[in-house]
C-alpha cells in the first residue's frame, strides 16, 4: 500500500516537472498569461473598492471582508486550476482519441488523466487570491488562532473539490455528446463572475440555485462579526466537495466505459 502510494507521487511530481519545463518552452507566452491574469485581478478588486467606497456596501459587507472572501474563493481556483486544469478539456481527449494511451499503461485512468498535465498558470490565482486573502485578513481583524487557520485550510481544499467535480461533471458529457466546451465555457463564466460575490448579496431563489442545484454556494460564506469563519460552513463545504466528487467521478467512470477510440 505505502511502496503503492509512494509509485504514485513519484509519477506525480515527474508529470510536474515535465508540465513546468513545457510552460518554459514559451517563456514570453507564459509571461504575457500571468501579467494579463494578474492585471485582471487587481483590476477587479479596483473596481470592487471604487464600488463599495462611493457608494454602500453591499449587503453589509465592506472592501475588506469582500477581498477576504474573494481571495479564499481565488485559491481554492487557483488549487484546482494547478492540479485539475485538464478537467474541462475532456471533449479534446474524446474527439483526438487521447484516452487511447492513457487506457493502455499500467496507471489508473483517473490519476493519469487528473496529474499528467500541471497548469502552472494556476500559481497566479493562487498567488493572487493569497493576496487578496492576506489584505482582506489584514484590514478586517481576522484571528490567526490553529482553529480559525484550519477553517480557512478547509474552506480552501473545500472550495477546490467542488471546483474540481463541477468542472468534470459538465465537461464529462463529452462522452455522449463529443463536445462539451462550449457548455464548459460557460460553466467556467459562472464560476468567476458567479463567486465574486458574497452569497447573500443575491436574492434568495439565485441562493437557492447557487445552494441546492449548482453548489458553488458552499464556497461563499455567511457574514459574522469578527470575521473568522463560520465552523458550520468550513465543515461542510469539504463535505460537500467530497460528496460532489464521488459524483464527477462515477460520471467520468461511467463516460470512459462508453469512450470510442477516434482512431487517429
Amino acid at each position: 500500500m505505502i511502496a503503492d502510494v509512494r509509485h504514485h507521487l513519484s509519477v506525480a511530481a515527474l508529470y510536474g516537472r515535465l508540465s513546468a519545463q513545457r510552460a518554459l518552452e514559451y517563456p514570453f507566452s507564459l509571461l504575457s498569461i500571468c501579467l494579463g491574469l494578474g492585471f485582471n485581478y487587481v483590476w477587479i478588486g479596483v473596481a470592487l473598492k471604487v464600488l463599495v467606497d462611493r457608494f454602500q456596501p453591499l449587503s453589509g459587507w465592506t472592501f475588506s471582508q469582500l477581498a477576504f472572501l474573494y481571495g479564499l474563493s481565488l485559491m481554492s481556483r487557483g488549487v484546482m486550476s494547478i492540479l485539475s486544469f485538464q478537467s474541462r478539456l475532456i471533449d479534446r481527449f474524446v474527439t483526438r482519441g487521447e484516452f487511447d494511451l492513457m487506457l493502455l499503461r499500467p496507471l489508473e485512468v483517473t490519476f493519469h488523466f487528473s496529474c499528467h498535465r500541471i497548469n502552472v498558470v494556476g500559481l497566479v490565482h493562487l498567488g493572487i487570491g493569497t493576496g487578496y486573502f492576506l489584505y482582506g485578513a489584514r484590514l478586517s481583524g481576522f484571528v490567526w488562532t490553529p482553529l480559525h487557520v484550519a477553517e480557512v485550510l478547509l474552506v480552501i481544499a473545500g472550495g477546490t473539490l467542488i471546483y474540481w467535480s463541477y468542472l468534470t461533471l459538465i465537461s464529462s458529457i463529452a462522452f455522449w455528446t463529443m463536445r462539451s466546451q462550449p457548455l464548459v465555457d460557460a460553466s467556467m463564466e459562472l464560476m468567476a463572475r458567479g463567486t465574486f460575490y458574497p452569497l447573500t448579496v443575491y436574492p434568495w431563489p439565485l441562493q437557492a440555485l447557487l445552494t441546492f442545484v449548482l453548489p458553488l454556494g458552499f464556497i461563499f460564506l455567511g457574514q459574522s462579526a469578527n470575521t473568522s469563519l463560520p465552523l458550520d460552513v468550513a465543515l461542510w463545504t469539504p463535505v460537500v466537495g467530497i460528496a460532489m466528487l464521488a459524483l464527477a467521478l462515477a460520471v467520468f467512470a461511467a463516460g470512459l466505459r462508453r469512450y470510442e477510440s477516434a482512431g487517429s
